[in-house]
């Protein structure tokens, strides 16, 4: 059987961790740091991107921009090393930097596979729904391969948005509140693949009339960003979230009537049966 390199086994151990575990044990994290620093001599690049996503896992912010600054410097033209930039970002929260970064690797090279469904999905996080449609869009007029359900979600969240009159970059105004309050704490967001940190679903809330004895029903965004903390500690946080919206004049009064966006406790949880829900 063949053996596996230095640099294989440590990929396959932090991209494990990375993608499968939300709350990582510090002392496996300090053992691989240690394996990555001395891979460093022989396979910089390799060494310097597991840095960098340790670094993401122990929730070091700074740490993890200097690790990829170089990098950055030294491949400005390759698209993958953006790629990798904005993975680490979306990890943390820094949503609107993660959308930016898959923006530059799209300038770069937008024949980088799966770089469509990428800035969709960022755009979708960040709140730019109706640039994420005309993305999807785009892609069906191409004859490219989208995800129906995706194209559906979309097209009904915008003429909800339309008929609001919300643009995009009030929507993200919203999420960049959400996660300038987290970071100020600092706290981030908990994901992995099988249980990701953001859901969107659109959903409707029932009014029933006395009378004329009818139904209405009005569609409106659930938008749930989840975090390892204590339910305590998140309605303190999502009560100082809607003074920051009231605060705000570039929001539309009482905003969450159409996008309710709160945080949430992280739950290890399977992803929601529902044709319009979205887990990030």
């Amino acid at each position: 059987m063949r053996q596996q390199s230095p640099g294989k086994a440590l990929q396959r151990a932090v991209n494990r961790l990375f993608n499968q575990d939300p709350n990582p044990d510090p002392f496996t994290l300090r053992r691989l740091r240690k394996e990555a620093e001395t891979l460093h001599s022989h396979d910089s690049l390799t060494a310097t991107l597991m840095l960098a996503r340790i670094a993401c896992m122990e929730q070091q912010p700074e740490l993890m921009v200097a690790l990829y600054k170089p990098l950055l410097l030294q491949y400005p033209q390759q698209a993958w090393i953006h790629v990798e930039h904005a993975l680490n970002l979306r990890k943390l929260g820094f949503y609107a930097a993660a959308r930016e970064s898959t923006l530059q690797a799209m300038a770069e090279d937008d024949t980088q596979p799966g770089i469509e469904q990428q800035i969709i999905r960022d755009d979708i996080l960040c709140g730019y729904f109706q640039e994420a449609g005309a993305y999807l869009k785009q892609a069906v007029r191409a004859s490219k391969p989208i995800f129906r359900a995706q194209f559906h979600f979309l097209e009904s969240l915008q003429s909800l948005l339309i008929q609001h009159q919300w643009s995009d970059p009030m929507v993200a105004r919203m999420q960049q509140h959400a996660m300038d309050l987290l970071h100020a704490q600092p706290l981030y967001p908990t994901g992995i693949l099988r249980a990701p940190a953001v859901h969107i679903s659109l959903t409707t809330a029932e009014h029933a009339s006395l009378e004329t004895q009818q139904t209405s029903y009005t569609p409106w965004l659930r938008w749930r960003i989840h975090l390892l903390a204590t339910r305590e500690q998140i309605t303190r946080l999502n009560e100082q979230l809607q003074q920051r919206y009231a605060a705000d004049a570039f929001l539309p009064p009482n905003p969450q009537q159409q996008i309710d966006l709160q945080l949430a406790p992280w739950q290890d949880e399977a992803i929601y049966n529902h044709p319009y829900a979205f887990y990030m």
